[in-house]
């Protein structure tokens, strides 16, 4: 019993938790199935077929004639809607977005099972099942619109209400080699963002941004939400940004891409870039190089059961920029001051008010700090003519920044009811951003905007997040049946009864029941009524109950699928396993099931 409760608590945990975070990963059709006057139609079969893989899942409408499916991936899926007596009904491409419900309702008209109705209008635009205010990026959208260094946050800077921090790209930036942005949405703190990918966190809560920013080539669909998102994502108080990876179908499928920039056609900066560059042959230019590359394939492994994903993207980028900044000039580096116009005065002469002045402005050649003399050989001397409070050094070079990301993704459709998926992700970033005095002295540091808090140093980081789930899709047991169907039996000794179709567990079919002969209820002879009842398993099927001499024959057969289901009793005194019922015989002709 214990092992019994232990498993149902298990099961019901691996429900709550797929539950948790399935609609950050998926979609959901919902809608209504009804007939040409409006009225509800129960019990019809509703088979959900995703186009890329041809993975179905199936489900059933309830008596008000509603129907939801939960745990679809991101793509286009066909609805088809079978009731006995009318027409099929088909709708396809319908596309199922991250963290939305669509609805797909379904009116049927009458006619042959085997006659379809094919609607071929787009699903509406208008959400009536939700009222979360957000920003829907299709893979259309991510992979065509023309994105400045194929950085997937700069889509966040696309959605109304979101605006960028000021100091996004100049605070940390050894921390943020990939360049995400901290977000304000809607005047909120950056640090109430929450990033999501496939479902899992992906967000810096010290730093407030993306720790992983998908390449391009690798994401489905993003959605950035603004306002009125679900409690599911209690720990967000600004926006929500969910997207999703590619996962592969059916079809083979790839790309390879490339992007190249260099300085060929870049015109010179006359005023930091006037003089060439040491070590250079001349160049007045630094070396500019932005080359962005790479590839990507997925595929089935196993059509309809096993998919593939995988992507590179390469970054090789050589940023070339400047400073003019000022350096000590050749006589201010021997202790001459007397052209600054500022009084020197010795500091061993005793406290400040007292302190005599150095002739003439001059520091001793003996009083100079060796430390000193030893820093001022590694700056670099006055390059340019200037007045004695301007600039008089132009510095120049380049950043080189290399980054390489993949990302491996593997689907795994073991059932209908159960999805497996796994990604390996890994970003490797590596930057060499030399001050404008060269490595070892250091310095402002150089970028092509001319910025003297750009990044100076070198730094290497690496990113590898590897998240797995699984979704399972778990079913209730059918609930009663109150009044299903009604068969007249007549028996040898007359008595005229009633069956009602009971409860059944669903493992076994509708026509196993639980029969008893007694005098007071003779079964011998009889003929036998079919009539037609319904029930979840078995919708629109024909019963025949039959009883002759000593043995009972129960026989139901669907309408719809063809299935059939036979059970003979041995004797009249048999049980046949199954659910109870009561044919109007006194409860001594009852027994329960064995």
């Amino acid at each position: 019993m214990s092992a019994k409760v232990s498993a149902f608590a298990l099961l019901t945990f691996l429900a709550a938790a797929s539950s948790g975070w399935s609609q950050a990963v998926s979609g959901t059709i919902v809608g209504t199935v009804s007939d040409a006057s409006g009225a509800a139609v129960p019990n019809a079969k509703v088979v959900i077929t995703d186009m890329g893989r041809d993975i179905t899942q199936n489900t059933t409408t309830n008596e008000s004639g509603n129907f939801t499916q939960r745990f679809l991936i991101v793509g286009r899926y066909r609805v088809r809607v079978e009731a006995g007596g009318f027409k099929a009904f088909v709708q396809e491409n319908i596309p199922v977005s991250v963290d939305t419900e669509l609805r797909v309702d379904a009116k049927l008209q009458i006619g042959e099972m085997n006659q379809t109705v094919e609607v071929t209008s787009e699903a509406g635009i208008l959400k009536t099942e939700r009222s979360d205010v957000a920003a829907t990026y299709t893979e259309r959208t991510v992979t065509e619109l023309p994105v400045l260094s194929r950085r997937f946050t700069n889509f966040q800077l696309m959605t109304p209400g979101v605006v960028a921090w000021p100091v996004s790209l100049t605070a940390a930036s050894a921390e943020n080699p990939q360049g995400s942005y901290r977000m304000l949405v809607n005047g909120q703190s950056f640090a109430g963002t929450s990033h999501l990918l496939d479902g899992t966190d992906n967000h810096d809560a010290v730093l407030g941004w993306i720790v992983i920013n998908p390449t391009l080539e690798s994401v489905t669909e993003a959605k950035i939400t603004t306002a009125n998102y679900d409690a599911e994502f209690g720990v967000a108080s600004a926006g929500v940004v969910s997207a999703q990876t590619k996962a592969g179908t059916n079809q083979l499928h790839g790309s390879v891409f490339e992007f190249l920039r260099n300085d060929h056609m870049i015109a010179r900066n006359p005023f930091t870039q006037s003089k060439p560059i040491p070590n250079s042959n001349g160049r007045l230019i630094p070396l500019t190089q932005w080359n962005q590359f790479g590839a990507s394939i997925g595929g089935a492994a196993i059509k309809n059961k096993l998919f593939y994903f995988g992507d590179y993207q390469g970054t090789r980028r050589n940023t070339g920029g400047g400073a003019l900044l000022r350096v000590p000039s050749d006589l201010e580096r021997t202790g001459d001051l007397s052209a600054t116009g500022i009084n020197i005065f010795d500091p061993l002469t005793g406290a400040p008010a007292a302190r005599t002045q150095f002739p003439g402005n001059r520091i001793p050649a003996s009083r100079l700090s060796a430390q000193t003399q030893n820093l001022l050989k590694l700056i670099p001397a006055a390059n340019t003519s200037a007045a004695l409070d301007q600039p008089n050094f132009a510095s120049s070079g380049g950043v080189r920044f290399n980054d390489d990301a993949f990302n491996v993704r593997v689907d795994h459709y073991t059932t209908d009811k159960i999805h497996v998926f796994g990604r390996y992700s890994m970003q490797d970033f590596g930057m060499v951003a030399p001050g404008s005095f060269g490595l070892v002295a250091g310095g402002p540091g150089l970028d092509s905007s001319g910025s003297t808090n750009a990044y100076a140093g070198a730094s290497d980081s690496r990113t590898t997040p590897s998240p797995a789930a699984s979704t399972t899709t778990l079913s209730p047991p059918s609930s009663p049946i109150s009044a299903s169907a009604t068969c007249a039996i007549t028996s040898s000794a007359s008595p005229t009864a009633s069956a009602l179709h009971p409860p059944r567990t669903p493992a076994f079919p509708a026509s196993m029941w639980t029969l008893i002969s007694t005098p007071a209820c003779p079964l011998s002879s009889s003929t036998a009524t079919a009539t037609t009842y319904s029930d979840s398993a078995m919708p629109s099927a024909s019963m025949a109950v039959t009883a002759r001499s000593s043995r009972m024959r129960i026989s139901i057969s669907s309408l719809t699928t063809g299935r059939r289901f036979r059970a003979i009793t041995p004797s009249n005194s048999a049980p046949i396993s199954g659910a109870l019922t009561t044919f109007g015989c006194p409860a001594t002709a009852i027994a329960p099931a064995s």
